[in-house]
């Protein structure tokens, strides 16, 4: 339904379905040859923890590359178009993201609920910061620059969360902005990868995907934000586990956080708390 007035190349990737999906990809990219290209993976990537996504982006040939996972559906025609311009007009930003809705299913009613994502939709140009500090645009909303020089590493480092690639994107200088338009829905159902699981299961999965930024990114500002995040999930995480009962695990989340906090190279909250100490003593000899 996209009207553009650009050449687009669709390139859709099954994960070893099972319930003849690969069927109906195989047919649609023989009857349209130009404009799909389907690649039917053998096994389950997902379950081998390989992260395809990098390696799709490393064959895509466009200047821009538009994201929607499978579960997810864009709702206006204009959203490829629109987004593309405001790329093109605008050289210093490499993400452009819009607003959406979420959209899942009652389970006693059966009826459908669409409700707006963001409780409050962020204005102006983000950086690098913004992102690595919690907020995350849905990957159906964002439309971003190909950069193979910056994806090849990543394919390198196994990392493919979609987050960690607009931060790689970020982390030059340039900027995200975001459309007040909702052109796509984000889809909440039991069979979502994340949404769906516990808040624990949740943290669990966040904090892997920090252990890998906080590596990768290791300019010192950068890695100051994920270990604060760290620091702050374990803490939640010892909660969680002191008030159920699991002791031991609650002592590993306490000592990952001690870890964090105290062991080289991560001495930053040392030096901190050293600065404040310098800094009452010196009014200490001043009064």
């Amino acid at each position: 339904m996209q009207e553009t007035t650009f050449p687009v190349e669709i390139i859709i990737n099954d994960d070893a379905s099972t319930d003849g999906t690969s069927a109906i990809i195989q047919d649609y990219a023989i009857r349209y040859p130009r404009l799909i290209r389907a690649i039917i993976q053998i096994e389950n990537q997902y379950a081998k923890r390989v992260p395809i996504l990098n390696k799709l982006l490393l064959s895509a040939n466009g200047k821009y590359i538009a994201t929607c996972e499978g579960d997810d559906y864009w709702i206006c025609n204009q959203k490829l178009q629109q987004q593309v311009t405001f790329l093109e007009q605008h050289p210093d930003v490499a993400l452009c993201f819009h607003d959406a809705y979420s959209e899942s299913t009652d389970p006693d009613t059966r009826v459908m609920e669409r409700r707006q994502l963001f409780p409050t939709f962020p204005s102006g140009n983000l950086v690098f910061d913004d992102l690595a500090a919690g907020f995350t645009p849905p990957t159906a909303a964002c439309v971003f620059l190909n950069q193979q020089h910056i994806f090849a590493p990543l394919v390198r480092n196994k990392l493919g969360f979609a987050l960690t690639i607009y931060l790689a994107l970020l982390a030059g200088g340039k900027t995200a902005v975001g459309l007040p338009d909702k052109m796509s829905v984000y889809r909440v159902h039991p069979g979502g990868i994340y949404s769906c699981v516990g808040y624990e299961k949740q943290l669990l999965m966040l904090n892997s995907a920090l252990w890998d930024r906080r590596r990768y990114f290791s300019a010192r500002r950068h890695r100051k934000i994920f270990t604060r995040r760290l620091i702050e999930n374990y803490i939640t995480l010892f909660r969680i586990q002191l008030r159920s009962g699991r002791f031991r695990q609650a002592a590993t989340s306490a000592g990952i956080m001690l870890r964090l906090l105290f062991c080289p190279p991560n001495l930053y909250a040392l030096k901190e708390l050293a600065k404040r100490l310098v800094q009452k003593r010196l009014k200490f000899f001043q009064a």
